[in-house]
């Protein structure tokens, strides 16, 4: 990323040409016409793709603070976690996150973002996001929910005793209906306090 020395916007790295107001890196008139199309148009197709996100996370606190300070504390975490910037203006920063279903468990609950934004200002600190991870780490849940419940039936037909076979039935089929109907729930409701702790913790940098 680059910052626009004419009007402070920030620019992708792969631009020669300012989005917002057409500059060059120096700030000096663009020398590709063409580039700053370009760039125009890559920024008009991710708002248009904003237009159509589902929204899964939204919250708004109350805020007091500094709103450079407390969209500078965002993008700092995000970025850090590979996140790229799309947009920033001196009220918001828009941000592309990986959006992938957990591979393991103990993997980065912020890896599910698939887009997420920041809003500061008028006393409000806002943030919303589409958690394209977490629906991916659903349809997995039910797949794994209908095979433990599968498996639970087959276990009646096995041979051993009663009591030991009726209760193995019980837990793979009680632990399959539990991942089918509340696995990516768990997934999207652990993601979202996450970041009710990021939006408190941007809400205190802007304060200090």
């Amino acid at each position: 990323m680059w910052t626009c020395a004419k009007c402070g916007e920030e620019v992708e790295e792969d631009f020669e040409v300012c989005w917002n107001c057409g500059a060059a890196k120096d700030g000096g008139a663009p020398a590709d016409e063409e580039e700053f199309e370009r760039a125009k148009e890559s920024v008009e197709a991710v708002e248009t793709e904003w237009a159509g996100v589902r929204i899964d996370y939204r919250k708004t606190v109350s805020f007091d603070g500094d709103v450079e300070k407390a969209l500078a504390a965002a993008r700092s975490l995000f970025v850090r976690l590979e996140f790229m910037v799309v947009r920033k203006t001196e009220m918001s920063l828009e941000l592309k996150g990986p959006g992938h279903s957990a591979r393991i468990l103990g993997e980065d609950c912020f890896g599910r973002i698939s887009r997420i934004r920041i809003c500061a200002g008028g006393g409000k600190l806002s943030m919303e996001a589409e958690l394209e991870g977490t629906k991916k780490d659903g349809v997995f849940f039910r797949i794994l929910g209908v095979f433990l419940v599968i498996a639970g039936l087959a276990n009646i037909g096995r041979k051993g005793d009663t009591g030991t076979v009726i209760a193995g039935t019980i837990i793979l089929a009680a632990a399959g209906v539990f991942l089918f109907v509340v696995g990516g729930a768990m997934r999207q409701a652990n993601v979202s306090h996450k970041l009710d702790e990021v939006l408190d913790k941007m809400a205190a940098e802007a304060r200090r």
